[in-house]
C-alpha cells in the first residue's frame, strides 16, 4: 500500500470512530433528564445537520462532477457551515438557561 491509500484508510478509520461517537453522544442526551427538551431538540437538528453537511463536502471532493449538486457552491457551504455554528451556539445558551433555572429553583427552594 502507498502512503497515500495510508492516509485514506486512517482518516476513514478516524471518521467513523468520531462517528460513532456523535450518535452515541446524541443518544445520550435525548435521554437525559437534566437536559430540557429545546435543547434536545436542537442538539438532535444539529447532529442531523452536521451529518448532512459532512455527506455533502465529501460528495463535492469525492464525486465525480456530474453527480454533484450544482446548487451547493461554496457560498452555500459557507453559509450551512454558519447555521450549523448558530445550532452549536444555541445548544450551549439552552444549557445555560436550563441549568440558571434549576439554579434558581434550589435557591428558592433553600431559602424557605
Amino acid at each position: 500500500m502507498h502512503f497515500r491509500a495510508v492516509k485514506l484508510v486512517a482518516l476513514a478509520v478516524i471518521g467513523v470512530i468520531a462517528a460513532t461517537m456523535k450518535i452515541v453522544s446524541t443518544v445520550r442526551v435525548s435521554r437525559s433528564a437534566a437536559v430540557s427538551k429545546a435543547a434536545r431538540a436542537v442538539y438532535l437538528v444539529q447532529t442531523i445537520f452536521l451529518f448532512v453537511l459532512v455527506g455533502l463536502a465529501l460528495g463535492r471532493f469525492f464525486l465525480p462532477p456530474v453527480w454533484q449538486f450544482s446548487i451547493f457552491d461554496t457560498r452555500t457551504f459557507i453559509a450551512l457551515i454558519g447555521i450549523l455554528v448558530i445550532l452549536w451556539l444555541a445548544y450551549v445558551v439552552l444549557l445555560w438557561k436550563g441549568r440558571r433555572s434549576v439554579l434558581q429553583k434550589h435557591d428558592a427552594a433553600g431559602s424557605r
